[in-house]
């Protein structure tokens, strides 16, 4: 056991004659959902444009969080990330009506939808025998 095991620390809990709170898993934030797809996207050879930001902006609303370019497959496309659980917005949905509207590309999602994605894209391969559900984060 390490201290950051969650048994060690309702252990340690018991010890010391505190009340012992269930264990819940961390959730899935989507900043963390955004660096996971960064790196697979990376991984892929594509050039990441960040447009998510955790304060008001002038952006155009429902902006997704990322532009990605695959200058080796003369391919750009949007993605919009959301944790498990995540919604998309009234104005997400509307600005992807338009991207695909004019045939751009738009992945909603997590690490599985992008990855998904690239792989149906050629823009990366899977190990022989290996599912994405094997590989991939939630």
């Amino acid at each position: 056991m390490t201290a950051m095991d969650p048994e060690y620390v309702r252990h340690q809990e018991r010890l010391r004659g505190g009340t012992v709170r269930p264990y819940r898993p961390r959730r899935t934030i989507e900043k963390e959902v955004e660096r996971r797809v960064d790196a697979l996207c990376a991984l892929a050879g594509c050039a990441t444009v960040r447009f998510s930001q955790a304060r008001a902006t002038q952006q155009t609303p429902g902006i997704p969080d990322r532009l990605y370019f695959a200058p080796t497959h003369a391919l750009a496309f949007w993605v919009e990330c959301k944790a498990p659980g995540g919604r998309q917005s009234v104005a997400q949905a509307q600005f992807q009506a338009r991207a695909l509207a004019c045939g751009m590309p738009y992945v909603l999602g997590g690490y599985r939808d992008v990855a998904a994605f690239l792989v149906e894209r050629g823009l990366w391969r899977l190990p022989p025998g290996v599912t994405l559900n094997q590989v991939a984060p939630a």
